[in-house]
């Protein structure tokens, strides 16, 4: 594996975990669609074996749908006297969308995870 595959797995893994612990609608949206760049921007330069044409649709498809849903909820939650119920449910559209975006490419996270463990990637 070339060392700039190797430094776009890790790019890929550092913000798949950043996804994991954002509060912010605006924010997430942001790392989300950087992911995703940087999933499209590893199968243009290498064509890696480990994934699909069908999971980067799958990936696009997430990024359009489930993160936008999540953009909408932070404009709810960014309304002067917002619910503690609007901001939950954020909290759970971040989660369904992060759940999905892991779901679209778990063949790339495998991937990021053997890596890891044959010591090729910085564990976080």
């Amino acid at each position: 594996m070339e060392e700039e595959e190797l430094k776009l797995l890790n790019e890929i893994d550092l913000l798949h975990e950043k996804l994991l612990c954002l509060g912010n609608g605006y924010t997430y949206a942001q790392c989300a669609t950087s992911l995703r760049d940087k999933v499209v921007e590893l199968c243009n330069k290498f064509e890696p074996d480990y994934i699909e044409d069908i999971e980067i649709r799958q990936l696009y498809h997430t990024c359009n749908k489930e993160v936008d849903f999540v953009k909408h909820q932070q404009e709810k939650v960014s309304k002067p006297r917002a619910s503690k119920k609007s901001k939950n449910e954020l909290i759970d559209k971040m989660e369904k969308a992060t759940n999905q975006i892991e779901i679209d490419i778990y063949s790339l996270f495998k991937k990021i995870d053997e890596s890891k463990e044959a010591k090729l990637l910085p564990l976080q």
